[in-house]
């Protein structure tokens, strides 16, 4: 697997990972920070000074490890996290992440001991939450800051407009809860037109203004998402949320790109084992696909459960010794088979590039998710956590995250 160097993204200088040796498993994602932090430092240049940029590592940083990449980009600049669950946040807690995190998703009035104590900052849009968080603040001797969602039509989650102010009067006859968020979330940001971002974004400014004028005011305003955050600047208010372009990928076709991202992440494994079939065989499951020659085949150990989508069958791609060469037959849940026709030279133990570069040629998240028929988005965070990840900084390994976990609670039956 090689991955282009960091600081010259024109200028295709490719740098060998297989260099590490075979101390790190040879199915493997590799997390190049350096690259990570290269992207935020790109968009708070973009941003400006006067704009925090929270960075959003749910769904285990994007598949790129929420743990590693939370240290990283409050390293390089972004003043705080954001997550979608409160699991999400315990998680990141336990793990001795001490930043600033934003829990953007519901969450049960339950959950608020934790919250209160591992001190989180929650979204609120209940008073049963606020309640309860209220009091779990009280007993610990807290003040909890919160974030309110304003649904100015995405509706997903949130406060509708007209709720907005009576709920916020109501949360502040309660002690112990400060109001620091208001924001909203766009519906089609990423998409060609821009009039529905226009009128969401109108509609949030009134409410703005409205709690404004009622003495009720949030100390951080934020609506951009990545999309937003990259083609208009005068949505930027306090904050900016950025997630995909964290990780070097562009939300979708119809986002100018203002700024020079850089993928983050290098996904590869290696051909288990060459095979060279006659004219006329069936090639994985159904045999969907046959040999029309005799073919060498390699067997690739990375399947759907590892992230391979299995709607790539005929259209997608790996690179074998920089060469395009096509995936072949059934995606399984543990493997897929490549056709060697075109890579004569290939071997068995030969690295497999599924995202990356390697010699003259590069595939990207984009790449497989039009493949797929679907989004970046998707084919990132589908990586499973089986697939180890290598996090890489300066050229060298600085830490390793294999597998799965080991953590098992164990439930008592009821008496």
């Amino acid at each position: 697997m090689t991955a282009p160097v960091a600081d010259s993204p024109k200028k295709r200088v490719c740098m060998t990972v297989s260099t590490f040796g075979s101390k790190f498993a040879a199915t493997r994602a590799e997390i190049y920070l350096d690259r990570l932090a290269a992207n935020v430092h790109t968009l708070r240049t973009h941003i400006g000074p006067d704009t925090e940029l929270m960075a959003v590592v749910k769904a285990d940083g994007y598949g790129h490890g929420a743990v590693a990449v939370g240290n990283a980009v409050i390293a390089a600049g972004a003043s705080q996290l954001a997550v979608y669950t409160p699991f999400e946040a315990f998680y990141l807690r336990k793990s001795e992440v001490s930043a600033p995190i934003v829990i953007l998703g519901p969450i049960e009035p339950k959950h608020a001991h934790k919250c209160v104590a591992y001190d989180l900052t929650p979204c609120i849009s209940s008073l049963p939450l606020a309640e309860a968080l209220s009091a779990e603040a009280a007993s610990a001797g807290k003040e909890v800051p919160f974030h309110l969602e304003v649904d100015t039509g995405l509706t997903r989650y949130g406060v509708l407009p007209h709720e907005v102010v009576p709920l916020v009067e109501a949360i502040g006859r309660l002690p112990h809860l400060r109001r620091e968020g208001l924001f909203t979330h766009f519906a089609s940001a990423d998409e060609k037109s821009t009039d529905s971002v226009w009128k969401q974004f109108k509609i949030f400014m009134k409410v703005r203004r409205h709690l404004e004028e009622e003495q009720l005011g949030f100390r951080i305003n934020h609506v951009a998402n990545s999309a937003a955050t990259l083609q208009f600047p005068e949505m930027h208010l306090d904050l900016v949320r950025c997630g995909i372009s964290l990780y070097g990928y562009y939300p979708s076709p119809h986002v100018p790109r203002t700024v020079e991202l850089q993928p983050v992440m290098v996904l590869g494994s290696h051909l288990a084992r060459v095979r060279t079939l006659p004219k006329g065989v069936g090639v994985s499951y159904g045999h969907d696909w046959r040999t029309e020659k005799r073919t060498a085949i390699g067997l690739v150990p990375f399947g759907y459960a590892d992230g391979m989508p299995r709607t790539v069958q005929g259209k997608g791609h790996v690179l074998v010794r920089g060469r395009r060469t096509p995936i072949v037959g059934r995606v399984a849940m543990d493997q897929f088979m490549v056709d060697l026709s075109g890579v004569p030279d290939a071997r068995q133990g030969d690295e497999v590039t599924i995202i990356g570069a390697s010699g003259d040629d590069e595939l990207t998240a984009d790449e497989i998710a039009r493949w797929a028929g679907t989004i970046s988005y998707d084919v990132l965070s589908g990586i499973s956590q089986r697939v180890p990840r290598l996090y890489i900084s300066d050229g060298r390994p600085v830490a390793e995250r294999l597998g799965m976990t080991t953590e098992l609670t164990m439930i008592e039956a009821p008496a």
